[in-house]
């Protein structure tokens, strides 16, 4: 058995192999999963698959890392005479470090999901992975939309966080009914300000006091335990992504697309590439977030059927299997075999 060591940039994901044997973790329903599915299919080619606490880096045949490891790390890695490879998950938004050239340099292979940089030679294409091993929740729709996300901010350029706040605005000013937020953090909202929903958010659990002078939110339903079980009660589901990248499509449409409801989208430039136009609405094709309400709340019946329909037809089309564990592990393999 050939042992394949991983580093995933949150550390405590490889505290006890949490990688391979948390489902959910702090990140999110499911989002480990497609890990766990790798690890058993990568078991019967051969491949033990386990983060470094369990597969020593120094030991292993081969070192994979998901996002750039610390400085202290890259150090041992360099190091080491035997495959490294890294995958860049995060956007250049949030890890610009990922997106430095200069620092591939002791890396054997290098994948990426943006199709328009780095062709060719050490650099390879992938798709986020997703366990796409489920079937559609089928849930009465009592509620008109959902929003889940942490309240975060980016302070030097307008990004998906901003697009949220602005949703959250909208619902909190014209107090209309069937809304909802989920997330972390959001008791330590202050308006649509980044400046100090930053603030707040940062040292809001330090400073509880701080609650007084935060903006109520009435809609907001804490953090979310069963995500699709949860979101598959709205008939929309606003999941935006974080940053418009080409080739940066994460979990939150696939979530609502399973889940049963209709996405409201936002992402990559290339995202028709990926999903086909009438599985979700697009939220940037509207000049304000009041237009956009106006045309859900107005959708007949057999508009919204026709989109759970086309849903349906992409989850169980070949074009969709791109984003499976199955084919993510297909890719790694591949390089696996060729270079061990």
């Amino acid at each position: 058995m050939k042992k394949i060591s991983f580093i995933n940039t949150h550390e405590a994901i490889n505290v006890g192999n949490r990688l391979f044997e948390s489902e959910t973790y702090e990140l999110g329903d499911g989002l480990l999963t497609p890990f766990t599915e790798m690890r058993d299919a990568a078991r019967l080619d051969g491949y033990d698959f386990a983060t470094y606490h369990l597969n020593p880096l120094e030991t292993s045949n081969a070192v994979v890392c998901l996002d750039m490891p610390s400085v202290a790390l890259q150090a041992r890695i360099a190091k080491l005479s035997v495959p490294k490879y890294l995958f860049i998950f995060e956007c250049p938004l949030i890890r610009p470090d990922d997106w430095e050239s200069s620092q591939h340099a002791i890396f054997d292979r290098v994948f990426t999901y943006d199709r328009t940089r780095w062709r060719g030679g050490k650099y390879l294409n992938y798709a986020m992975p997703y366990s796409m091993r489920r079937t559609i929740v089928q849930s009465p729709k009592t509620r008109f939309m959902c929003l889940v996300a942490s309240n975060k901010v980016i302070l030097r350029q307008r990004s998906g966080y901003d697009d949220r706040r602005d949703l959250i605005e909208y619902f909190r000013k014209t107090k209309m009914q069937g809304f909802d937020l989920y997330g972390r953090g959001w008791e330590f909202y202050v308006s649509a300000s980044r400046l100090l929903n930053r603030l707040f958010a940062r040292f809001g659990s330090k400073a509880p006091w701080l609650r007084r002078f935060c903006t109520a939110l009435p809609f907001y339903q804490g953090a979310l335990v069963n995500k699709l079980q949860t979101i598959s009660q709205y008939k929309f589901i606003y999941c935006n992504e974080n940053f418009s990248h080409p080739g940066y499509l994460t979990e939150k449409i696939l979530d609502a697309m399973w889940a049963g409801s209709v996405p409201v989208y936002s992402g990559p430039p290339d995202i028709d590439d990926f999903i086909p136009q009438n599985c979700y609405v697009a939220a940037h094709d509207f000049p304000s977030v009041r237009a956009l309400v106006d045309h859900l709340s107005t959708m007949s019946s057999a508009q919204y059927m026709d989109y759970l329909t086309n849903i349906q037809r992409f989850l169980e089309s070949e074009k969709a299997h791109v984003f499976s564990s199955d084919s993510f592990y297909a890719g790694l393999k591949s390089v696996l075999d060729e270079d061990l």
